[in-house]
């Protein structure tokens, strides 16, 4: 088991499923350091981004770019351990699904690079704020149950 990083912010004791202890990561990471420290604790990496452009956000691009040294086509490598699923969740405001496929594709490509296996994705469309989501709730919980069964 991975030690805890110092920078996390946010546990919830109650939830363990399957003694994995899920974790929510509430603060901005500004520093690589504590960013890769919570990659390397996980078991399950859950990534969620807004499609800005049809792709992901820049802050989210220069986060992958400064992950350089951890992925596989950057030698030497630092690696991240073995065995961490990826999960991979787009929102957009507009209808379709083609934006959010590209941010996941985006993030799976990242996941990729860094040996984590994708092993679900969910893209949610008509999302522009909070109240949108009311109406996708079933789905969501539907792909929180796919995370939990891993």
């Amino acid at each position: 088991a991975h030690k805890n990083p110092k920078s996390l912010k946010t546990e919830n004791p109650h939830c363990k499923p399957n003694g994995l202890t899920m974790r929510f990561n509430v603060e901005l990471v500004t520093g690589l350091e504590p960013a890769t420290a919570h990659y390397e604790w996980a078991d399950i990496v859950v990534s969620v981004s807004p499609s800005y452009w049809a792709d992901i956000p820049g802050q989210f691009k220069t986060f992958i770019d400064r992950c350089t040294p951890w992925c596989n086509t950057h030698e030497p490598h630092v690696k991240l351990s073995e065995g961490k699923k990826g999960y991979t969740i787009a929102l957009r405001t507009g209808p379709g699904m083609p934006e959010c496929e590209r941010v996941i594709s985006s993030i799976e490509h990242f996941y990729g690079h860094l040996e984590i296996r994708s092993c679900g994705k969910l893209g949610l469309c008509g999302v522009e704020c909070k109240d949108d989501v009311a109406g996708k709730v079933a789905e969501i919980k539907d792909f929180c149950n796919l995370i939990l069964e891993t």
